[in-house]
Order: structure tokens, then sequence, then C-alpha cells
């Protein structure tokens, strides 16, 4: 994390290979869903847009079912 407000696919990997077991195939095919615009980077309302739409997503990262 550099502390620019987006998430990178390098520190989602970092951080999705810290906390759980999935695969590379696995964390690129969530990032590319977190990267609406696909400018490479997650930013803020990305993340918020698909956590409010997606209870699967939720799981993968641990959020659970009832983020709002």
């Amino acid at each position: 994390a550099n502390d620019d407000g987006a998430i990178s696919d390098r520190e989602l990997r970092v951080h999705m290979r810290t906390y759980t077991s999935y695969s590379d195939s696995a964390i690129s095919a969530i990032f590319a869903n977190l990267d609406a615009n696909e400018d490479g980077e997650v930013s803020r309302d990305e993340l918020r847009e698909a956590f409010v739409k997606s209870a699967a997503l939720r799981q993968a990262l641990g959020m659970g079912p009832n983020f709002k």
C-alpha cells in the first residue's frame, strides 16, 4: 500500500497471497471485477460499488455478506 487512495493489481495480489489461499488466476479475476473502468487500479468508489453489488466478492475478501 502506498497511500495513494487506490489499489493496484500488485497491492491486491500481495494482500490476497498473505491472507488467503486464492490462486493467481482467481486474484486476477477478482481484480478485473473490481477495476470497473479498466484503468489498472481500483478506486474507493469502484471498491464500494463492487462490494455493494457482489456478495461473492465480499465473501472472497472476507467482508461478510451484509456489507453496506
